[in-house]
């Protein structure tokens, strides 16, 4: 008996992975960033500090202490 006959799964031939699995895997990583992207980009009228404000891409405004979209 060989090896995939007593285990139940196929051999694969190619080396590495199961190409399908690297296909799946590939397209969930493109998919959770897509999604998970624009969250880390930042909201400038959530920043409550200075630092929040810039990481935002905000401009901070240090007499009323809010942060509003940079004018261009």
């Amino acid at each position: 008996m060989t090896k995939s006959e007593f285990s139940g799964t196929p051999e694969y031939k190619s080396k590495g992975e199961n190409p399908m699995k690297t296909l799946v895997s590939m397209f969930a990583l493109a998919l959770a960033l897509t999604f998970t992207g624009p969250a880390f980009a930042g909201d400038v009228t959530k920043a409550t500090t200075k630092a929040d404000c810039d990481k935002a891409g905000g401009t901070w405004d240090a007499q009323t202490y809010k942060c509003s979209e940079k004018k261009m």
